[in-house]
């Protein structure tokens, strides 16, 4: 008996982009991992808004801060630099020191990569 002629599927060889976390930190902090960018972006604001050092007493206190996001590298177009939250205190724009990383999660070890980076 003889096995039924089926093609075969397609074996495709392109590899699926590696995911991206977001980390949320307080001046080097770590305070949590998100799969979204908004939601790092949420905790830090939060954060800051209740940090008594960037209190400022012209802000009511259910009044959100001003705010902007600033990209950390050459390109502010660059979605995989880090950015820092500023605020407006005082009517003056200052870095806060919470930043949101965006982190390549690995989904398999790559020996060759390893290797060059010890031999660099």
């Amino acid at each position: 008996m003889s096995a039924p002629d089926c093609p075969l599927p397609e074996v495709r060889s392109t590899r699926a982009a590696e995911p991206l976390v977001f980390r949320a930190d307080d001046d080097g902090f770590t305070l949590a991992h998100y799969s979204d960018r908004e939601q790092a972006r949420a905790h830090c604001l939060h954060k800051a808004k209740n940090d008594p050092l960037l209190v400022t007493p012209s802000r009511l206190p259910d009044e959100p801060p001003a705010h902007r996001w600033v990209i950390d590298g050459p390109d502010p177009d660059d979605t995989e630099d880090a950015e820092e939250l500023y605020l407006v205190i005082n009517g003056q724009e200052q870095p806060t020191g919470y930043t949101v990383t965006p982190i390549t999660v690995l989904t398999r070890f790559d020996r060759e990569a390893a290797e060059w980076e010890v031999d660099e």
